[in-house]
């Protein structure tokens, strides 16, 4: 008789800290990018739209999309002189689209997210490939301009639009196409982090400062379309644009896939979901009081404006948020991502980690 066949050892439950940890930053970086690349998609069309129109209180937008550019990225401040912001925009969208140095760029999230990729190959969808050399290829130009402002915004155009549809591909192909162990749970960790720390950022940047009524209509507008909104917002409104209803959208409705409370709800469920979990461990007592910070909150109060002109509710409120999930971040990786104490790799110290 043949002898029977030996099954398997079985990994189904098997994730080092270094796998977990490089699907956690792939789930980062992917919803980096995609979030910048929506961002830097409504900044560009606002600079065409105003360009030449800068005597219109609309044209505002412009310089505060900069801003939340730079103030997202941490790399750029903004100027405070709107007729200067505007005429770098272009070489600041090309640095923000195409400088693998500079921190924050689109093509800085899409290197590292193939480097974490590439490190984690044998958990992914062959599928994943295809999409990542598109996108790499979309984005390999110079960290300089062209000299030609048609040949750039051609290129800008191409990059943006392809590295956003890239993305969107890419978390399709996890949500249909990896098996949803503890590895894709710490992937959904990372993307939920940080969609909910770009949501916070952009609206801090955009809303707690008040304008004139046009330049703020378009600003909102603006932020609608790059957090992928602005449908279901003009649907629910029916045109009227204030920033309690926006605030009511994407920051307390459970419904919205883009909404804050949305990605706190999906972090009390992936953290739930991992090995070990206790139901109190600090994670998930810190997922609970960001929840009730928001419960504490209403939208037509977030809306209210002090006496130096700033939304002071509102900027509290996302300045709380974002220091709260920043931190989230860090007690993650140093409790459920940190390697064993005192443990080295097969190949030595750092000084060989790269290969001749």
């Amino acid at each position: 008789p043949e002898p029977p066949a030996k099954p398997g050892a079985g990994t189904l439950a098997v994730s080092s800290p270094r796998v977990l940890s490089d699907l956690f930053w792939m789930g980062r970086y992917g919803e980096r990018a995609e979030n910048m690349a929506r961002l830097l998609i409504a900044a560009r069309r606002r600079y065409h739209e105003f360009r030449h129109r800068q005597e219109i209180s609309e044209s505002q937008c412009v310089p505060v999309l900069i801003a939340a550019l730079g103030h997202i990225t941490g790399t750029d401040p903004g100027l405070d002189d709107q007729a200067e912001t505007i005429a770098i925009a272009p070489s600041t969208l090309w640095s923000l689209t195409m400088d693998p140095d500079r921190p924050g760029a689109l093509v800085h999230s899409v290197d590292r997210l193939a480097l974490a990729a590439r490190a984690v190959r044998d958990q992914l969808s062959s599928d994943t490939w295809a999409v990542l050399a598109g996108v790499e290829r979309a984005l390999a130009h110079p960290a300089e301009p062209p000299d030609s402002l048609a040949e750039a915004d051609a290129a800008l155009s191409a990059a943006q639009s392809q590295t956003l549809m890239g993305m969107l591909t890419l978390a399709g192909v996890a949500a249909e196409s990896m098996v949803q162990d503890v590895g894709w749970t710490m992937m959904d960790i990372g993307k939920r982090i940080e969609r909910g720390l770009a949501l916070t950022a952009l609206l801090d940047a955009t809303l707690t400062t008040v304008l004139a009524p046009a330049a703020e209509r378009t600003v909102i507008e603006s932020t609608l379309i790059a957090t992928e909104s602005a449908v279901t917002y003009r649907r629910r409104t029916a045109g009227q644009v204030s920033v309690a209803a926006l605030a009511e959208l994407m920051l307390f409705d459970p419904t919205n896939p883009r909404s804050l409370v949305y990605q706190l709800e999906r972090l009390r469920i992936d953290l739930g979901d991992l090995p070990g979990s206790s139901g109190s461990s600090r994670p998930q007592r810190m997922v609970a009081e960001i929840s009730t910070l928001l419960r504490r909150s209403h939208p037509a109060e977030l809306e209210s404006i002090s006496a130096d002109g700033r939304r002071e509710r509102l900027a509290n409120l996302l300045t709380a948020v974002l220091a709260a999930l920043r931190e989230l971040a860090e007690v993650i990786t140093a409790t459920q991502l940190a390697l064993p104490s005192g443990m080295q790799p097969l190949w030595g110290g750092e000084e060989r980690r790269i290969m001749p």
